[in-house]
């Protein structure tokens, strides 16, 4: 079964105070609602709806802002205690990019980026991006910081709800440096490549997820909260650990099947990149030996998700479009 990377339901309703919708979600709740209020009129069903609903929004509201209370602490910790192993990682012009990355960042149309940037199934493309020596610099780093958090009795906060392993760059100082890389960088790839995300790739969450035998070892089938995807192989030694692909779909479609033409598999090398849209399907094939450690960047634009293109749900009573960019029902080109 297809996952949220994030673990959030994509379904679950944002509720509005408009009465043009008050019918509309009687009809979604009533079934919900206990006997003894589905017996009343419909305007007690309608008070008590909206009560329960209200009651739900502020105890949401109050969750979200004690979690971020309790991370505005945690981070302040680390920005007051925390000293680099190696503080030049932390700016990108610092950064060790092979002279095939950097020749990209002259490209001006697909066809001259497609000359560097290879695309090794359609809408995947794959290019070497860090010198080894870097990769290795920046594992030493993490690797740093965990222990660090384990001496000082702090929690590694990890990726996301599907990765047990790994850690979170953006918390430990390396939101601008990851900000200027997709920024400065990767928005130019986006545009070009995938010309449906528009505007700058002006958000991020970066992080470092890790396999090993005895810990994560595989990923499941699942989408990113992105709108376009950074996958950075960091080494070390590994055997197995394959990535699948199986298709790019919007909301309606993430649980259809691939079609033949959509399997594809490919193999990490340290330093080498994938580029693709954050909703194209995949998995972590179980790693065999060794350790494999991943630079993942997810990338949001804000122009694009204030489109009608994303296929996303933006309200309760919101039933998204099939996009022009799912992959469901054709075989067309990205538009």
């Amino acid at each position: 079964k297809m996952q949220q990377e994030n673990g959030e339901d994509p379904h679950v309703c944002q509720v509005e105070d408009e009465d043009d919708h008050a019918e509309d979600l009687l009809q979604r709740f009533l079934p919900h609602l206990p006997d003894s209020v589905q017996n009343k009129p419909r305007e007690e069903q309608l008070k008590y709806l909206r009560k329960v609903l209200a009651d739900a929004r502020k105890d949401k509201a109050d969750e979200e802002e004690k979690a971020k209370k309790l991370h505005e602490e945690y981070t302040r910790m680390i920005q007051e205690g925390y000293k680099a192993k190696h503080e030049d990682l932390y700016s990108i012009e610092n950064w060790k990019f092979s002279t095939e990355f950097l020749k990209a960042q002259e490209a001006n149309t697909k066809e001259e980026l497609k000359l560097i940037l290879k695309e090794v199934h359609p809408h995947i493309y794959s290019f070497r991006m860090l010198e080894d020596s870097f990769c290795e610099r920046l594992l030493e780093e993490v690797a740093h910081f965990e222990q660090w958090c384990v001496k000082h009795g702090l929690k590694v906060n990890r990726p996301n709800s599907m990765n047990n392993y790994g850690a979170i760059l953006d918390e430990f100082g390396f939101y601008p440096a990851l900000q200027d890389l997709a920024s400065k960088y990767l928005t130019k790839f986006s545009n070009i490549l995938y010309p449906h995300v528009t505007g700058e790739l002006d958000r991020h969450h970066g992080f470092i997820v890790s396999y090993e035998i005895g810990k994560d070892t595989k990923l499941d089938f699942h989408v990113d909260e992105a709108d376009v995807t950074l996958n950075v192989c960091l080494g070390k030694t590994f055997n197995g650990g394959e990535l699948y692909f199986g298709g790019i779909r919007c909301i309606h479609h993430q649980q259809t099947g691939p079609r033949p033409e959509e399997n594809f598999e490919f193999a990490h090398q340290r330093g080498t990149a994938l580029f693709h849209v954050g909703k194209h399907r995949h998995l972590a094939q179980p790693i065999l030996s060794g350790e494999r450690h991943n630079l993942i960047l997810w990338m949001m634009s804000s122009t694009f998700r204030k489109g009608d293109n994303t296929g996303q749900y933006k309200s309760h009573m919101d039933q998204p479009k099939c996009p022009t960019w799912c992959g469901a029902h054709c075989t067309h080109e990205e538009s």
